[in-house]
């Protein structure tokens, strides 16, 4: 199981957009360009494919992967209107 987290910062709408429905397919979306995974091994393999072909990993536009433990999930503080994880958001 993979668990991370992927923030982004794309200035072109159509872009980005077509990025976070990518997201979408394998994350949760808890803020406008920060999105929380938790996916087999697989499924990060198939969702790396996806993002290689779309051409989002060759380094002309900014994301980053924070990887998570399962030490860290116990310590995440969410405050506000953010979407809290859910065991039925997983995706197995």
């Amino acid at each position: 199981m993979k668990k991370f987290v992927l923030c982004y910062d794309i200035p072109d709408d159509k872009i980005r957009t077509r990025l976070a429905r990518l997201c979408e397919q394998f994350g949760i979306r808890v803020q406008y360009s920060v999105f929380e995974f938790r996916i087999s091994d697989s499924d990060y393999v198939a969702f790396r494919a996806k993002l290689e072909r779309a051409g989002y990993l060759n380094g002309e536009r900014a994301l980053v992967f924070y990887p998570l433990h399962d030490d860290d999930l116990v310590n995440i503080e969410r405050f506000g209107p953010v979407r809290p994880w859910q065991q039925s958001f997983e995706f197995l």
